[in-house]
């Protein structure tokens, strides 16, 4: 399981890197932090798309890490693989926010109500694929940043679409 984990491990690497260049401050856990790409008036930049591509790629490192791992070290890659999930879900939930955003300002009311309701789906699942692995009040406390900031925003912007 060793060369998986090493292997996804640098991609994170590069990834921290990328987002140090291009996205500082992209996932801090503040209020409006979803509202901001709501309002963004812009798709997902392609930084930014390429940055979940990679979280992807390192989450398919690891599901082999997962599957390859003795039974004392499962958990411990199940651990980085849910929050990998997290990671891509979090970055589709955004694009589709984004998506949803820019169709309210177009007054396309419909493809907003699809988009907003898509990107909660995408953060729900995203969020629960973290919390299976919580493992210390750090994740619980990220957990709970995305629900007070993200999907309460998306679920209240979802209901006002849909009134």
């Amino acid at each position: 399981a060793a060369a998986p984990l090493v292997a996804a491990w640098q991609q994170v690497d590069a990834i921290t890197d990328d987002l140090d260049r291009h996205g500082m401050g992209f996932s801090f856990p503040v209020p409006g932090m979803m509202e901001k790409h709501w309002q963004a008036g812009e798709p997902l930049s392609a930084e930014l798309r390429r940055v979940r591509d990679r979280y992807a790629g390192a989450l398919e490192q690891i599901e082999k890490a997962v599957v390859a791992a003795r039974p004392v070290g499962a958990p411990f890659a199940r651990y980085h693989a849910e929050r990998l999930r997290f990671a891509v879900g979090y970055l589709d939930g955004v694009a589709a926010t984004r998506e949803a955003g820019i169709a309210a300002a177009a007054g396309r009311q419909g493809a907003a109500l699809a988009g907003v309701t898509g990107a909660l789906a995408c953060l729900t699942e995203a969020v629960q694929a973290y919390a299976s692995v919580a493992a210390d009040n750090s994740d619980r406390g990220a957990i709970a940043s995305i629900n007070e900031y993200c999907i309460r925003f998306l679920r209240a912007t979802r209901d006002r679409l849909a009134a």
